[in-house]
């Protein structure tokens, strides 16, 4: 649960995630930007399937709205 204001500073340099996140943070906005270009671009499915596990980890922090309000971000 990396990556978010609300999980604060990492406590040292090392173990800060990188431009493109880090593998134990939730799916970094960039990343998931990127895919979709890619996929677009140069993969150029006829259709995608999204199989879920959207909303992120930072539970304590999340309300039904932001819920609603990611899920339509990313669908």
């Amino acid at each position: 649960m990396c990556c978010r204001a609300d999980s604060g500073k990492a406590p040292t340099k090392e173990r800060r995630a990188g431009k493109w996140g880090d593998y134990k943070c939730d799916l970094n906005p960039k990343v998931f930007l990127s895919l979709l270009d890619h996929l677009k671009n140069d993969i150029k499915p006829d259709y995608l399937i999204w199989g879920g596990d959207t909303i992120p980890h930072n539970i304590d922090s999340l309300t039904f709205e932001s819920n609603v309000q990611i899920m339509k971000n990313v669908t």
